[in-house]
């Protein structure tokens, strides 16, 4: 049996531990591009990256702390990846009202795809259960020292790597760059050396060589014209790249993967 106080601090370090695991997993995952990529200037919505860092920490925090409550591991991990799966459903149905779309095909996707995911998030909510419990049980048998920073460094280190995930690929980094040297012709060179499909916009590219930054994105759905799947515009075939000016004015261009520019419109 464990007693009271044992399990109410496994409840606290599993709380930590998650708190530390989701901030250390959304800051990396937020800003690993502008590290690695540094000669882009890439977009950054800070309050977007406060809020995702924010609600990440206090999700995983809360699923550290609902894991490691109940005495038997199994029945924690099950409550907690239900949990974690509930939250994201609640977060889809908000996005989904903010967007304008229809909540019951998101619900219905979530009848297909909800047990999957429960699944998933059994190796995270385990992991938050059995790294509490072997802390603890580290710290009784020999006290604090460098050995009992082992599992919190883990912890740390496999957040970092997880988050890492998140670095453009090869496609979308080329992409960026072919974005970035079309605006950069035109702002010194006019039409000359840019594409045709790039002159539409290269206008607003060119206003007194205004800053920008550059966005990478596989949501067809933000291009400011209409793409549909059924006419062979998906995110298997195509890419898009926003570019924002200092002015407040955005471009977007299509891309495929190939990163062959296809189309640019400016958007409203």
């Amino acid at each position: 049996m464990i007693n009271a106080q044992n399990l109410g601090g496994k409840r606290i370090l599993g709380l930590l531990f998650g708190a530390g695991v989701g901030f250390i997993y959304s800051l990396v995952s937020a800003t690993i591009n502008h590290i690695f990529i540094r000669d882009i200037p890439l977009y950054l919505d800070a309050s977007a990256v406060f809020n995702q860092v924010i609600l990440t920490t206090l999700a995983s925090a809360v699923m550290g702390y609902v894991v490691n409550w109940p005495e038997q591991g199994v029945i924690g991990v099950a409550v907690a990846s239900l949990l974690g799966t509930l939250a994201m459903i609640l977060a889809s149905v908000v996005n989904t009202l903010a967007g304008g779309g229809m909540v019951a095909v998101v619900l219905l996707a979530y009848v297909y795809i909800g047990l999957p995911i429960a699944v998933m998030f059994i190796p995270l909510t385990g992991l938050f259960r059995w790294s509490a419990s072997s802390f603890q049980k580290n710290i009784h048998a020999r006290g604090w020292g460098a050995r009992s920073l082992k599992i919190p460094l883990a912890l740390v280190s496999l957040a970092i790597i997880v988050g890492s995930f998140s670095l453009y690929s090869a496609e979308a980094r080329n992409t960026l760059y072919k974005m970035n040297g079309y605006i950069q012709e035109a702002q010194t060179s006019g039409n000359e050396k840019i594409p045709t499909a790039f002159r539409q916009v290269a206008q607003i590219a060119r206003q007194e060589g205004q800053e920008y930054t550059l966005e990478w994105s596989d949501d067809l759905k933000r291009f400011p014209m209409l793409l549909t799947d059924e006419a062979g515009y998906s995110s298997f075939a195509y890419q898009m790249v926003l570019a924002h000016f200092k002015n407040g004015e955005t471009i977007a261009c299509l891309f495929n993967k190939d990163a062959l520019l296809y189309l640019c419109a400016q958007a409203r």
